[in-house]
Formats: C-alpha cells, structure tokens, sequence
C-alpha cells in the first residue's frame, strides 16, 4: 500500500490470503480492531473524522460494490487525504423529523484509489450529528461531530 497526495494505490490487503468466502468477515473483523472508535483529521478541512463499528459494518455488507471492504485496509489514509465533495442535508421524513435523531448533515469526501491496476473513484461519507457522548468538537460554536459511516467505490 503506497500513496501519493492523488492516488492511493492498494495493492496487498491483510485478507488476500484469506478464502473468498470469508474476506468480508475478515476485513469487518481487522478494521474493527484498528480504526473503531478512532479519530482521524482530514487534511483538508481539518475536521476530525471517528471511525464507527457500524460505519465499518455498513462498508462490509451494505456497500454498492462487493470490492468496497478491501478499501478498508487504507481506510484511515483515504480519511485523511480525500477532499471534501458535497454537504447534504438529512433526508426528511412525513412528520418533518430528520431521518436520524440530531442528524445534521451528510458529508461525502472523495478521492482517487488505484486497486489491482483499476482506478476508482472512492466516496467516504460521513454523518455529522449534534452533539455526543464520545467524540464531541465545537464548530462555529455548535457542538458537532462527524462520525465515518461507510464508503463507496465507483469504477473510473
């Protein structure tokens, strides 16, 4: 795994050597015990980003493409250098209520990764949600935080 400030390249993962059947539950297994609950700093915007055992979840199992989870072993890396795309807000429900309790905003960060000699264009999204048990930062004198919730991987 090596990179440059444009493209992260991944071309070993912890769980290559691991049958097929079981990448996915190895993946979800070791980035749990390296990034759950984590804070890394986006370079660009300077916000500190948590990783959560449910974004990682979500990456595993809920991700468009299957090959999302092998992304997850530089996942700490594409935090910190990917730039900011887009801030959306939560969507509504029928009673006017955000989706999710103190859901602020989606953030989408994107940036380029070089899997196996492919391109892709990665998306990591972000939840930002007011206020926290664990993780709370003031911004703009709101008490916010952002919270990894899963990444997306787009064929170039």
């Amino acid at each position: 795994m090596t990179s440059n400030d444009n493209i992260i390249h991944v071309d070993k993962t912890p769980f290559d050597d691991v049958p097929e059947s079981q990448r996915p539950k190895m993946a979800r297994k070791w980035a749990r015990e390296r990034f759950q609950d984590k804070t890394f700093e986006n370079k660009h915007t300077g916000r500190r980003i948590k990783v959560t055992g449910s974004g990682i979840d979500h990456t595993v199992y809920k991700a468009r493409d299957r090959q999302a989870f092998y992304f997850l072993a530089v996942l700490s890396e594409m935090i910190e250098k990917a730039k900011l795309k887009s801030s959306k807000p939560p969507k509504i429900t029928e009673d006017g209520e955000p989706s999710e309790e103190d859901l602020i905003a989606f953030e989408i960060y994107a940036i380029k990764a070089r899997f196996r000699g492919k391109l892709y264009n990665v998306e990591v999204n972000v939840k930002l949600k007011r206020g926290s048990e664990n993780g709370a930062r003031e911004i703009n004198s709101v008490g916010v935080h952002r919270n990894y919730y899963l990444h997306e991987i787009y064929e170039k």
